[in-house]
């Protein structure tokens, strides 16, 4: 569980599973969801910064599509 890790580092490792799971919640959606019921995907937030884990879980995390800065984390 890296998220447990305080000093755990946002690796291009991890950034291509990242990426890897975004497409599958994307692709997922596409398949399953009906075309017209079809309005769009809502995330907690929109950058790393505004993530509530590290405040409340105490973890470090990398969960968001747009990094601490808000500049956009490349997902392929």
């Amino acid at each position: 569980d890296w998220g447990k890790n305080k000093n755990v580092v946002y690796t291009d490792s991890l950034r291509r599973i990242q990426a890897e799971k975004y497409r599958f919640v994307v692709e997922t959606y596409r398949q399953v969801v009906p075309q017209n019921q079809q309005f769009g995907i809502t995330t907690w937030g929109v950058g790393d910064a505004d993530s509530w884990i590290p405040g409340f879980l105490k973890a470090t995390d990398f969960p968001l599509l747009f990094d601490l800065q808000y500049s956009r984390k490349p997902m392929v």
